[in-house]
């Protein structure tokens, strides 16, 4: 499986004999596919966490926290952790004070109504839409839970110029 640039098309993959070419149209979309795919993975802020007695650390970033337990995850493998707060050094303890306090616009998991673009596509059931010449569906729920920078997590269902595949 590998990915090749052919004449005026946007990306051509081939597996196996197998051609699937995406045509100009797709060049518009292509970028914003990309950026939905790759967004859950960008690096959120990732901290250095300290034990009470600042005998060990851990590089991390905040997940959650609640009834006197912070969770975080590891840079390194992505593990996830779920600590009593006493464990932490008072700086740390004082960070997840500051998060817990904060208000909940800010939450970045917090759930609000989308907004933008799109939000009229954002309905909790797969809508029809067109857009540079190409059908696709879109799907995310009313309430989305917003990650860090801007955008919504939702997903998006390419068609072919070939069949309709929208009834």
């Amino acid at each position: 499986f590998y990915a090749s640039f052919v004449h005026g098309a946007a990306i051509s993959l081939h597996e196996d004999g197998d051609v699937a070419t995406f045509g100009p149209a797709m060049k518009g979309l292509l970028p914003i596919i990309l950026l939905v795919l790759v967004s859950p993975f960008a690096e959120a802020e990732m901290r250095e966490w300290k034990t009470a007695d600042e005998s060990k650390t851990l590089v991390a970033e905040y997940v959650s926290s609640r009834d006197g337990k912070v969770t975080i995850r590891r840079k390194r493998d992505r593990r996830t952790f779920t600590l009593d707060l006493t464990a932490l050094s008072d700086k740390d303890q004082e960070y997840v004070r500051q998060r817990e306090d904060s208000p909940a616009g800010n939450d970045p998991g917090e759930a609000g109504d989308a907004d933008g673009e799109f939000a009229k596509l954002l309905t909790g059931d797969w809508e029809r839409a067109e857009g540079h010449g190409l059908k696709y569906r879109i799907f995310g729920a009313r309430k989305l839970r917003k990650g860090k920078g801007p955008g919504y997590p939702l997903v998006v269902y390419l068609h072919g110029r070939g069949g309709d595949v929208m009834a």
